[in-house]
């Protein structure tokens, strides 16, 4: 059985930018919302 993968919603879009922002980690914040630091990584 492969991955699960979960996509983001706006609300978390919003909130991850946001949080970015302002400086925090995106490992801490991938953490919070239960998903890999990976995620919020850009790509390319």
């Amino acid at each position: 059985m492969g991955k699960i993968y979960k996509q983001l919603c706006i609300e978390e879009r919003t909130m991850i930018q946001t949080q970015l922002s302002m400086g925090r980690k995106p490992g801490k914040i991938a953490q919070e919302l239960g998903c890999s630091a990976g995620t919020l990584s850009p790509v390319g």
